[in-house]
């Protein structure tokens, strides 16, 4: 079983990282929510922290 089978809120992360666009769209919302433009390791902080809810709470 690989680690994203184990870990979706991983697997999700990593994916958002590694798509420019989605960073870039994240970038423009927290510049929106903070009133500043925030660093690339504040996106990748903030990306860390995300948790995906799973299909079953919203059952």
């Amino acid at each position: 079983m690989s680690l994203y089978e184990t870990n979706p809120n991983k697997a999700m992360r990593d994916s958002i990282k590694f798509d420019s666009q989605s960073v870039f769209n994240l970038s423009n919302m927290l510049e929106e929510q903070w009133g500043r433009k925030p660093t690339y390791e504040e996106i990748m902080d903030y990306i860390d922290h995300l948790v995906i809810p799973e299909d079953e709470e919203y059952q």
